[in-house]
């Protein structure tokens, strides 16, 4: 009897033992999704070197999505199976994240982290913040450049990239007067859909010579549209030159690139983070093409707008937020971001990951893509303004193409400007709008002085 008591005894401490054990080797899963094809290959061994290596006995489970990403993300949400860390670009910020899904980061972010990803420069309000929460973490950014055929320049005998309105002007008039017998015309832009070819180029220019984004004022929270002509005169005289590529107004970027591919187009305008990969993959060419930096008046006022500053959040459901945080920790770590930069897979953002990761190859070759010194963030000019007739978009675009009608460029601007600010007052009026105002709004320092 004593001997079977003892038996039992070894074979309970066993069993205790190996329930222990099974304990121990339960790992706490973080579940990711994302819709970021591209950066696979790179991401995967990233995510299984953590897997092997951390010592929180955490386990990454990494999803991809690529059809209906958001619709797929939104009814995880609703059944109660969504991921812990999701993708969070494009409408899936706005739509998402910013409507209430995200988990505000502030009390798990150290002050070290907050300095790596350039402070109070990085986090800003409608981009990656709501309401002072910060709801993701900086990471990539592009915004538009001058995009000009390096082979036509010098065939017309230009030797200087152009920077202000007066100088692309002239370059354009110089190719077109040079080289249109053979089909190539200094300048194009996209404007058979007017968001599109004016989202690239008016849009962005707004910063550098008003200090406005989306035609707003942040300071006094007025749309101020008369403050923009003078970029929209400077579009218009290349139409009147005869210098725009004829036919652009019928183009999408895609077969306005096509064309510049072809070697027809001398400059156009577009997105850094774009480009290199289109001609590099995708309308493959020999041209031999650069960025120049994006026009102004001479005098700048205001950083550039430049799109970014987010990329992973946290849900606010998920059940295991420090797990969860070091997880994002990694992926937004110097080591994993590095990596991604050096190999070309983003546009850093972060001054740390730039100033200790190699310069890519793109970047290398063409070096205005990086970010620069003069590129910033800005917040976002209110939303849901409800306009009565043609926006901003259709009725600049109108002049540019000099359809009768849309002459007066002054009259314009004025009529926009009541019909965006009486909009705004009315949406602000009945709570479908929200009041944006920063009263120390610096178009210099639009993060630091709205924050």
């Amino acid at each position: 009897m004593k001997r079977f008591l003892a038996l039992l005894c070894v074979a309970a401490l066993c069993l205790s033992a190996f329930a222990g054990l099974a304990v121990a080797e339960e790992k706490t899963k973080v579940v990711i999704w994302t819709n970021s094809r591209a950066d696979y290959d790179y991401v995967l061994p990233c995510i299984e070197k953590f897997n092997e290596t951390n010592e929180s006995n955490i386990e990454i489970v990494y999803e991809v999505y690529s059809d209906n990403y958001q619709q797929v993300l939104e009814l995880g949400f609703e059944t109660g199976n969504g991921p812990d860390l999701y993708c969070t670009s494009g409408p899936v910020w706005s739509n998402v994240t910013y409507n209430g899904q995200g988990r505000p980061l502030n009390d798990m972010l150290t002050e070290e982290q907050y300095a790596f990803f350039g402070g109070e420069k990085a986090f800003v309000n409608t981009i990656n913040m709501k309401d002072g929460d910060i709801l993701s973490l900086p990471y990539s950014i592009s915004t538009p450049r001058l995009v000009y055929n390096k082979d036509i320049f010098e065939r017309a005998g230009i030797e200087k990239v152009p920077e202000t309105f007066e100088e692309v002007i002239a370059t354009a008039k110089t190719i077109t007067e040079k080289l249109s017998g053979e089909g190539i015309y200094g300048f194009a832009i996209n404007l058979k859909g007017p968001a599109s070819a004016l989202g690239r180029t008016l849009d962005y220019m707004m910063g550098p010579t008003a200090g406005l984004i989306n035609g707003y004022n942040f300071k006094t929270g007025r749309y101020e549209f008369d403050k923009v002509t003078e970029i929209v005169a400077f579009l218009r005289q290349m139409f009147a030159d005869g210098s725009a590529f004829p036919g652009c107004d019928q183009l999408d970027i895609d077969p306005l690139r096509t064309q510049f591919a072809a070697g027809r187009i001398g400059m156009y305008y577009s997105y850094t983070g774009a480009e290199y990969g289109v001609y590099t993959n995708q309308f493959v060419t020999d041209v031999d093409w650069d960025f120049g930096p994006l026009t102004g008046n001479g005098t700048r006022v205001g950083l550039q707008n430049a799109d970014g500053g987010k990329w992973y959040a946290m849900s606010i459901d998920t059940k295991v937020p420090e797990a969860a945080f070091e997880v994002l920790s990694y992926l937004e770590s110097l080591e994993v971001l590095s990596g991604s930069y050096e190999q070309g897979l983003h546009i850093s953002m972060i001054d740390e990951v730039i100033k200790n990761s190699e310069v890519p190859a793109a970047i290398q070759a063409h070096p205005l893509m990086a970010k620069q010194e003069t590129d910033g963030l800005y917040p976002i000019a209110p939303t849901g303004v409800a306009i009565e007739g043609e926006d901003y978009y259709n009725v600049f675009a109108g002049h540019i193409l000099g359809i009768p009608g849309y002459e007066d460029l002054d009259a314009l601007a004025q009529d926009l400007n009541a019909r965006y600010n009486a909009a705004l007052d009315k949406g602000i009026a009945d709570g479908t709008v929200k009041e944006v105002v920063y009263p120390n709004f610096d178009p210099m320092n639009p993060a630091g002085s709205m924050n």
